[in-house]
This record gives structure tokens, sequence and C-alpha cells, in this order.
């Protein structure tokens, strides 16, 4: 039965999935793209989720909203988090599609607090700069180091509240691409 579903999925994923993608064929580029549609994916859904337990009063509307803000932060971060996993993870690992995915997952959302510390270290540069009128490195180091608190905890928020959901769609997503890249590999 888990076969039939796994198959199934490869045959969508490979017909309608990222495999139709520039340089696709390449196990990291492939990888990436995996990462971006797990993270596509994991976002909608969340922000789905979220808006319907906002209906029933819950008032988790704005982690859904969230979600779909940090989309510009979270698709590159997922793209090289799966280009990464898929290169440098080793391929004799048990079920390799699975904890790759997972991986790629976790690692998208490190990546992702990352690149939104470093946009808003530099917005807060910018702002320090334009206040004083010139560039002082210790509140200017004051500044980086609290824009990457932020992003630090931005990310962990982030794992926390929404890992549950993000978490196996990567597991599940890494699978169905790691079979689709033996399947494809085979008919060659």
């Amino acid at each position: 039965m888990a076969n039939d579903f796994l198959d199934r999925s490869v045959q969508y994923y490979r017909r309608y999935g990222p495999g139709r993608l520039p340089f696709a064929g390449r196990r990291d580029v492939g990888g990436g793209y995996a990462g971006v549609y797990a993270a596509l994916g994991g976002c909608l859904l969340f922000a789905l989720v979220t808006a319907g337990l906002d209906l029933l009063s819950f008032g988790t509307g704005f982690l859904g909203v969230a979600a779909l803000l940090a989309l510009p932060f979270v698709l590159p971060a997922a793209f090289l988090a799966g280009a990464l996993t898929w290169r440098v993870f080793p391929t004799t690992v048990p079920r390799f599609g699975t904890v790759a995915g997972v991986v790629a997952a976790t690692l998208a959302y490190v990546l992702a607090g990352t690149a939104f510390a470093v946009v808003f270290a530099v917005a807060e540069t910018g702002r320090t700069v334009g206040t004083t009128g010139k560039l002082v490195a210790p509140e200017v180091a004051t500044g980086v180091f609290d824009a990457l608190g932020f992003g630090g905890l931005v990310a962990l928020t982030a794992l926390l509240v929404s890992a549950w959901l993000v978490v196996p769609i990567g597991a599940l997503v890494g699978s169905v691409h790691e079979r689709s890249q033996r399947v494809h590999a085979g008919a060659r």
C-alpha cells in the first residue's frame, strides 16, 4: 500500500514536479528543487491550518500570515538546504531520501533565520548611520549582534511552531525525490 502511494507520487512528481526544471537531473540541484517544493507546500499548508484554527477562535491566524511573509526567506533557504544536503550527505544512509528530507527541512530553518538576521542587521546598520550621520563601530556591532540574536529567535520560534508539519513534508518529498532519481537513473 505504501509503495503504491510512493510509486504514484513519483509519477506525479516526475510529470508535474521539479524534474522538468533546468539541471533537475543533477542530484544536488534536484534536491534543492525538492526542498523548495517541500517548503512551499509546508508554508501554504501551515497557513491554511492556522487560518482554519483561527476560524475556530484559536487566534492563530497571525502565524499563517507570518509563514506567507517568510516565503522570500524560506524558499531560497530551502533550495540551498536541499542542494547542500543532497551534495554533502552520504548516500549510503538507509532511507536516504527520507533522512535527507528531514535534514534539509531542518537546515532550511537555520538558513532562513540567518538570511532574516542579515537583512535585519543591514537595516539596523542603516538606521544607526542615518540617525548619527556616521558609522560608529560599537553601535554597529551592537546592532549586528542584536539582529543575529533576533534572527535566531525567529528561526527557533518558527521551528517550534511549524516543524510538526514541515519536517514530515520534507521527509515525504525527500523520499519521493530520491525514488524519482533512482527510477530516472534506471531508465537511462
